[in-house]
């Protein structure tokens, strides 16, 4: 069986925490300063994606699975407990606002959403991530063949850059299905890869940031995603690799607090 690691299974709560918290405090009519303070903890949506990467990479370095029984696995994990909640949240009056109810459950049910802005955020806004965590299953042979050396994560991140390039240029900064298009954040799903090679190769890589490292560049990335937050606009949809890093240099150091 898959050790776990504790580091990444608090960076994974810590992360669900703080964006369940930044969609509560936005409910409510806060100053609006505290309200772009308050979308830092969006910013855990990069951790947990790298640490999907990492998560999913280990697994198959410590057992190989074929594409059909990856495609089981996330199916059986994923997919079903995904499309119960669907089937649930559809009976919750809360939800009953739209007229096309069925065409909304039918676009989870076959994953055509993903394609459509007015049914992304069906039952939720928060149910955008799951379109982009199973676009990266779906391409999981095509990062196995190309992202998993050092320089892949170099590739990565400039096709993420060029995809935020194109989305911007579009004008479609504040459109849900292209921002959180997979190949937005690309570049952190495959650095979580190679983080999770090299942890297979010395387990010591974890120990290796120290606070001289984690205070400076946290509070570097913190100032710049706290401005570019500010900005917002095209400012924001370039601010995911400071927001990413900035995290989670704040996370690291919480945890080397405990």
């Amino acid at each position: 069986m898959l050790q776990r690691l504790e580091v990444i299974d608090f960076l994974r709560g810590f992360s669900i925490f703080t964006i369940v918290l930044m969609h509560l405090l936005q409910s409510y009519p806060i100053p609006p300063f505290l309200m772009a303070a308050s979308s830092f903890g969006g910013a855990g949506v990069h951790v947990f994606i790298l640490c999907s990467g990492f998560g999913l990479y280990l697994s198959y370095l410590n057992k190989p699975l074929t594409y059909s029984q990856f495609l089981k696995r996330r199916f059986l994990k994923v997919y079903l407990p995904y499309i119960i909640i669907i089937l649930v949240s559809a009976l919750i009056p809360f939800y009953n606002t739209s007229s096309d109810k069925l065409l909304q459950i039918l676009s989870h049910i076959f994953l055509f959403k993903m394609f459509f802005n007015d049914l992304e955020n069906s039952f939720g806004g928060q149910m955008w991530f799951v379109s982009t965590i199973i676009q990266f299953y779906l391409i999981w042979p095509f990062l196995l063949k190309l992202f998993n050396k050092s320089i892949g994560v170099i590739y990565a991140l400039l096709i993420s850059m060029l995809w935020a390039t194109i989305v911007a240029m579009l004008g479609k900064s504040d459109v849900r299905v292209w921002n959180s298009f997979f190949l937005q954040y690309l570049w952190e799903f495959v650095l979580g890869m190679y983080l999770a090679k090299c942890y297979k190769l010395n387990s010591e890589i974890v120990n290796l940031l120290n606070f001289k490292i984690l205070v400076p560049v946290c509070i570097l990335c913190v100032a710049f995603t706290g401005v570019a937050g500010l900005k917002g606009g095209i400012w924001k949809l370039y601010n995911d690799i400071p927001s990413m890093i900035g995290y989670l240099f704040t996370l690291l150091i919480i945890y080397k607090l405990q």
